[in-house]
């Protein structure tokens, strides 16, 4: 039997199921968000910090986000990344200065 694939995945790949990001995902996902924080805060303010960044799962792993999909990649800076995994599993909060 064909291996499961990822719905909308282009080429009906496999589902990778490993944390590891390719490095392929992560040169386009460095690219498309320009080497800065991704995080957008409610007022449409981008955060600009450029240092510091870690690659997030928009869908995290743990709840079937794929790692080698960058459109589930995005750049954080470590504290919109904190950020938002504390709001995955906690009541909504004000975000951090963005």
């Amino acid at each position: 039997t064909p291996p499961d694939t990822a719905a909308g995945s282009p080429f009906g790949r496999a589902l990778d199921r490993s944390r590891r990001i390719p490095q392929r995902v992560r040169d386009k996902v460095w690219e498309r968000d320009a080497d800065r924080c991704a995080f957008v805060a409610a007022d449409g303010h981008r955060c600009g910090t450029t240092g510091m960044l870690e690659f997030d799962h928009i869908i995290p792993w743990a709840q079937g986000g794929l790692s080698d999909d960058p459109d589930n990649i995005r750049l954080l800076c470590r504290t919109h990344n904190q950020w938002t995994a504390r709001e995955q599993t906690a009541p909504a909060q004000e975000a951090p200065g963005a």
